[in-house]
């Protein structure tokens, strides 16, 4: 009875520490909006970890490695993001302009393209800008 009394403790409090994917999700977008993109990227790895079905962790991942001009790794998660979910035109958009950093024009404006016709107005703007 005492081991099972211990068991149960360790497994309560266990439990009602362990952070879900969306709490750390949350956690990494506060910490991507505030501009601490290694730490966003941390908490979207975990994110990602307990459910690698996680498209918008994917995506807030890539905008964070986007911002740390790491355009290959940026445009892999994003790659997943629409993988997983192929309406996401932020994913998209951003994908775009990754893709502009690397120097494949012609690739970022495909992006720009299909984002712009799901209706994202940031990518309207963004052809006009990056694809005349």
């Amino acid at each position: 009875m005492k081991k099972l009394l211990i068991l149960f403790i360790f497994f309560f409090r266990y439990t009602s520490y362990s952070q879900t994917a969306e709490q750390f999700y949350d956690s990494g977008l506060e910490k991507l909006q505030n501009g601490v993109y290694e730490d966003a990227i941390s908490d979207f790895n975990k994110a990602i970890e307990i459910d690698p079905n996680y498209a918008m962790a994917y995506t807030r991942r890539g905008a964070a490695k986007r911002r740390l001009k790491d355009y290959s790794g940026s445009i892999k998660d994003l790659n997943k993001a629409i993988e997983l979910n192929p309406y996401d035109t932020l994913a998209y958009s951003l994908r775009g302009i990754s893709k502009d950093r690397l120097g494949d024009k012609n690739g970022a404006c495909e992006d720009f393209i299909i984002a712009s016709s799901m209706g994202d107005t940031r990518a309207q703007n963004a052809l006009k800008y990056f694809c005349n």
